[in-house]
């Protein structure tokens, strides 16, 4: 569940006693992404402290920012129902001509839009078939189902009834997504009031991972936070429509996530077209839907839990965004294809204009109100115009300074040619398909276009803030890929041969103790690195130190993780990794032998040691690259302490010296390459 040691972070050191900090978590350590994955979750005692808390990790030269953890609220404004009246439960499907767009599309199933939000009624006779995943990431369950039935607890149910609530079944309500499938997300803690939701980031990047094609956010603070933007650049990037709701404090304040780039920011409107009274505006509003009241003062009817019909009435930007949400999804169930920025376009392209009927907010509603069947028709004849479609996908969105991304094409049809621009990169033009190393040395927020050719014709896509390039923190590390496939793959021992050669050892941090006997090597610094197998082994074996003098010849000292297959030993490769051989004259054949460290000065000459056998460590030098090792005899090593034993990897070599460190505070040195051994206390 991405739970951390406190103890083992060396950047809260001298900071968790002085603010009580009591528990951390990695919130996004499934992701693919290397900067999600180090982003860090930190609880402690007094939320007085918050303040003094970030300043004092901001002094930290490790940490690349600190910011507050968000705590988001539900975006409605509770309605008066009148259940024994007959409102036109419809009219704000009527506004947008939710009909005419039917007849052009009823939506594709195989569309998966995901409601984030406090709880969904999975079991609601207007959901329960149309719920194709599920989860309840604030109660790490898979049960997103309310913990009690009031007006709150039921905002969540009331959304994804707009979303695609069942349609043409003869019973409740209509949805405009209609047979688009649905994902329950639910972000809020069963201790709460159902009022806040506190896993929001977490359910986007938990969307992303699991094919959702639209993310539907009816919730929102104050505040930009850099975690939220790279949470959505994340989505985005793997193709996902993000909509959230622009707030419902009725002034021209920005709302997080919906103020973010790549989200469609979405104001409510009334039946006439006026702006609802509650509703947000501004610069940063997208388009407006449905949220308010029809001329008789009924809200939005959807789906809810609390009271016995099962439906009800709600307002809100909280109801204009699963609208839009829904016709989302019905334009992908007409063209898949549809990027991101293109569908954005194509929503803003057809809505109405309603001016008019607000000169009070004219350039603050966005491209106006929402317009289903004018979309579906855009959507239909944009088709027509296309035989072939670009895409593209970049290997991370959120970047420091200096850094280099790669690009995947993913355009469909014919291609012929590739023809990119990187506002802000070098180089800021390639013809390649799959261009990689664009730098990026400024901070910033940059497009990216692709215009593409089959030889007669010719599309583009271009993403808009789409690389965003962070200033580099002064003693700030730069992230680099290792080349490892598999999530939560890490390294634990590294060996640096120049600024150019480095081989490192993989682990396995998912928490499934898996022993994946892996390596990844780079040759030009950093930029790329390539992944290999160790091989020749016992399977139980566990690498516990690994040197190199060069791009190919490498040693790994390994021992034995159940003692069942041998006790350990040293393994060689020269020809970069391809293959290992087992250097047996480093015997490592007694029942106490554990091989810690290994290290060669040259290709030639090395040494490495293993815990004590019979009161002394079990040390071998060579002088011929491993081909014939030669233990140091036991006089000229002192005798170890009773149950001490070496540490895994934990040596420092300067010049011809090495030391080692043990498990009873003592320092073992030699000043000849291993032929002779002091001990001190520390």
């Amino acid at each position: 569940n991405g739970v951390v040691n406190v103890n083992k972070l060396a950047f809260v050191n001298g900071l968790k006693e002085a603010y009580q900090v009591t528990r951390i978590k990695r919130p996004f350590y499934k992701t693919t992404d290397s900067q999600l994955q180090r982003t860090y979750l930190l609880y402690f005692k007094d939320i007085k402290d918050v303040d003094s808390l970030i300043s004092a990790l901001k002094k930290n030269k490790d940490v690349v920012y600190a910011e507050k953890a968000p705590l988001f609220k539900i975006l409605y404004t509770p309605n008066d129902p009148d259940y024994n009246s007959s409102p036109n439960h419809r009219w704000f499907l009527n506004v947008i001509q939710a009909a005419k767009a039917w007849d052009i599309q009823k939506g594709n199933p195989n569309i998966k839009v995901a409601v984030l939000d406090n709880a969904i009624d999975i079991s609601h006779p207007d959901l329960q078939s149309k719920i194709v995943a599920r989860i309840d990431l604030a109660n790490n369950d898979d049960d997103p189902t309310p913990p009690k039935q009031d007006a709150e607890w039921t905002h969540g149910t009331h959304v994804s009834g707009l979303v695609g609530g069942a349609t043409d079944n003869s019973i409740g309500i209509a949805s405009i997504g209609f047979n688009i499938s649905l994902m329950a997300v639910k972000i809020s803690r069963d201790s709460t009031n159902g009022k806040s939701m506190s896993f929001g980031y977490q359910g986007i990047v938990w969307a992303a991972d699991h094919g959702a094609n639209v993310i539907s956010m009816s919730w929102g603070g104050p505040g930009y936070y850099k975690t939220g933007q790279n949470v959505v650049n994340y989505a985005y990037n793997k193709g996902c429509v993000l909509v959230g709701a622009a707030g419902n404090d009725g002034d021209a304040s920005a709302l997080y996530p919906a103020d973010y780039y790549h989200v469609i920011s979405v104001a409510s409107t009334n039946s006439d077209d006026t702006k609802s009274s509650f509703s947000q505006y501004g610069k940063d509003v997208d388009v407006c839907s449905p949220g308010g009241s029809d001329a008789k003062g009924y809200g939005i009817f959807s789906t809810v839990d609390y009271v016995a019909s099962k439906y009800g009435y709600m307002q809100g930007t909280s109801m204009a965004t699963p609208i839009v949400s829904g016709l989302v999804g019905l334009m992908l169930s007409e063209d898949s294809t549809l990027t991101p920025e293109k569908l954005e376009a194509i929503l803003k392209a057809t809505c109405d204009n309603i001016d008019a009927k607000n000169p009070s907010f004219t350039g603050m509603l966005g491209a106006g109100r929402i317009n289903a069947y004018k979309a579906l028709e855009a959507v239909k004849d944009s088709m027509a115009l296309h035989s072939i479609i670009a895409n593209f996908k970049a290997s991370t969105v959120s970047i420091p300074e200096g850094s280099d991304v790669s690009f995947t094409d993913l355009s469909k049809g014919n291609i012929t040619s590739w023809n990119w621009t990187f506002q802000g990169g070098t180089p800021s033009h390639s013809t390649l398909k799959n261009p990689s190393n664009i730098k990026y040395a400024k901070a910033g927020a940059f497009k990216v276009s692709l215009a593409i050719s089959n030889g007669t014709k010719t599309n583009t896509e271009t993403k808009t803030n789409f690389i965003l390039v962070y200033p580099l923190v002064s003693g700030a590390w730069l992230p680099q890929a290792t080349g490892f496939s598999a999530q939560s793959r890490g390294i634990n021992y590294i060996s640096i041969v120049n600024p150019n050669v480095v081989w490192a050892n993989d682990y396995d941090g998912s928490g499934n103790k898996a022993n994946p006997l892996e390596f990844t090597k780079t040759t030009d610094g950093g930029l790329t690195w390539k992944p290999g197998k160790y091989s020749g082994m016992p399977t139980d074996y566990v690498v516990s130190c690994i040197t190199a003098t060069d791009s190919t010849n490498a040693w790994i000292a390994m021992y034995s993780k159940t003692g069942t297959l041998s006790h350990g030993g040293v393994y060689a490769t020269n020809d970069g990794g391809k293959t290992w051989t087992h250097q047996t004259t480093a015997t490592y054949n007694d029942k106490a032998s554990f091989p810690d460290i290994i290290y060669f000065w040259n290709d030639k000459v090395g040494m490495t040691m293993g815990d004590p056998v019979n009161n002394y460590f079990e040390i071998y030098t060579t002088t011929n690259g491993g081909t014939t090792w030669t233990q140091v005899p036991s006089g000229n090593i002192p005798i170890a302490s009773p149950g001490e034993t070496g540490y895994t990897d934990l040596y420092a070599v300067y010049g011809n010296t090495v030391w080692f460190g043990t498990s009873v505070g003592r320092v073992y040195k030699s000043e000849d390459k291993g032929l002779h051994w002091s001990v001190a206390s520390t």
